[in-house]
């Protein structure tokens, strides 16, 4: 009995406490219910949920657009688009998350699978040998043009510009893979 009064008396509580809440549009934590999205989307895309996990790394992507963590959005959303052969969509979320966190390996792969994909691989390659002669410390020229001479297994023409690219930017943290490639490349 003396439970059951306990009970009535907590939920009256928490019904006043409730009723007396007013919201407010700056709690709202963009950052945090854009990880929270992403997320989401991943465990749909897991459950093979593929149209809500589109729309989870949309919404994710829409909450926090410049953050670099939204690189990671952008590249869950061009996985997809990539899984479903829309290479353009790809495309255009990989560049996405090249631009908000230039440092990661696997942003710079999973692009240079869509222009290799859309048969752009020769011209890419052509304007970053473009970009070099215009300025000789443009190390993201470098990176990439090296990365696709990797994805072309040419390792003359990879060593060469990763190695260039090393030399420009060795404090980078995409340095590390770019060390392995050219070592993979040596032997």
């Amino acid at each position: 009995m003396k439970i059951n009064k306990f009970l009535i008396l907590f939920i009256c509580f928490l019904l006043l406490c409730g009723f007396s809440y007013e919201y407010n549009p700056e709690e709202i934590d963009a950052v945090n219910n854009a990880q929270m999205r992403n997320n989401l989307g991943t465990l749909y895309w897991r459950m093979g949920k593929y149209n809500m996990a589109m729309n989870e790394f949309k919404i994710a992507i829409m909450l926090n657009p410049k953050s670099p963590a939204s690189a990671a959005y952008y590249n869950n959303l061009g996985l997809l688009y990539l899984k479903f052969e829309n290479f353009a969509l790809a495309q255009d979320c990989f560049e996405h998350s090249v631009e908000l966190n230039p440092i990661s390996y696997e942003y710079y792969k999973n692009l240079i699978i869509t222009y290799e994909k859309q048969g752009l691989l020769e011209n890419v390659f052509a304007n970053q040998l473009s970009y070099i002669a215009q300025d000789s410390s443009n190390s993201r020229a470098y990176l990439m043009a090296g990365l696709i001479c990797y994805s072309q297994k040419n390792s003359e023409c990879t060593i060469k510009y990763l190695s260039r690219f090393n030399e420009l930017e060795p404090d980078y943290a995409i340095v590390e893979a770019t060390k392995k490639i050219i070592q993979e490349m040596k032997n």
